[in-house]
């Protein structure tokens, strides 16, 4: 990748971006701009946070963290303006923005919180390469509550959010993809995606090539969805839920299932009561068979 990208259009919008990688005292740092005027939607600032969030994955590097300059950007006026802030979730950001003492108490919706903003581009790669040098940060209220965590593991960059006493969700991500959430539930949630980490071991989920949610140790939900895999539906889909014994619900979205497949899955696997798919997915198919086993269908 050139050290200087050209600007390009962001699909679907109006908004340009510009990206390099950095090193700034020995830390590779994402640096990415953004100019223009985004669409008063939510659909719209969706369209730039997703185009962002594809960079790290497609680097050959996986850098630790990143920058956002907006010093030519406008964002949407109205509460669509906060999708923008959660962009980099698993690649920490701060980002350069003119005048970071607007942002107090985390009172602005369209500003990350005060610890991740910086008035210059130099300013922001100080902050970032300390994070890295400190192992990670937190950002806190005025009052000392903590509302985030950060830190990076050898399986990549986790992120705890806080409930209470303790902790209310942790994600794991790798080059800015979500691998792995668990949450601090009565059944010990965990959602695995089919994706690596830093490791590069497999999982039950990359093997599968779905998203898993687990309860209680057990796989009780498999998402075979498009837009969850970024894949299709394997052919074999039905053999790689073999090993899992305690499924209740299987998602397929936009996939279309053979009617045999889901017999022979749903003879496998009595546990199953819930098959869930897009509309045109189901209509697509004959999935009488599959209620008259008491399965419910969901056509969303």
């Amino acid at each position: 990748m050139a050290r200087r990208a050209r600007w390009s259009t962001i699909e679907n919008s109006l908004v340009r971006q510009r990206f390099e990688v950095v090193r700034h005292r020995g830390v590779s740092i994402l640096c990415a701009q953004i100019r223009g005027c985004c669409d008063n939607s939510a659909d719209g600032v969706s369209a730039v946070r997703d185009a962002l969030d594809a960079i790290p994955e497609a680097l050959r590097e996986a850098p630790l963290v990143s920058t956002l300059e907006l010093a030519q950007f406008a964002n949407a006026s109205d509460d669509a303006c906060e999708i923008l802030t959660s962009v980099f979730a698993g690649t920490p950001c701060c980002w350069v923005y003119r005048s970071p003492d607007e942002q107090e108490d985390h009172r602005r919706w369209d500003l990350p919180p005060r610890e991740r903003l910086a008035s210059t581009l130099d300013e922001a790669l100080d902050r970032v390469v300390r994070w890295t040098m400190d192992g990670g940060f937190s950002i806190t209220y005025s009052s000392g509550a903590e509302i985030e965590r950060v830190r990076w593991t050898e399986r990549g960059c986790l992120v705890r959010n806080p409930g209470g006493d303790d902790w209310r969700t942790e994600d794991l991500y790798f080059r800015n993809r979500l691998v792995e959430r668990r949450i601090a539930d009565e059944r010990d949630t965990v959602v695995r995606q089919p994706v690596f980490d830093a490791t590069g071991a497999h999982t039950d989920a990359t093997r599968a090539g779905a998203s898993l949610v687990y309860r209680d140790g057990r796989v009780a939900e498999c998402d075979f969805s498009p837009w969850q895999t970024r894949a299709p539906l394997p052919d074999d889909w039905v053999a790689r839920i073999e090993p899992f014994e305690a499924i209740e619900t299987l998602r397929f979205g936009r996939a279309q299932p053979s009617t045999n497949d889901l017999l022979v899955a749903l003879g496998a696997h009595p546990t199953i009561h819930t098959v869930e798919l897009w509309r045109e997915s189901a209509s697509a198919i004959d999935l009488e068979p599959v209620r008259a086993r008491g399965v419910r269908v969901r056509a969303l």
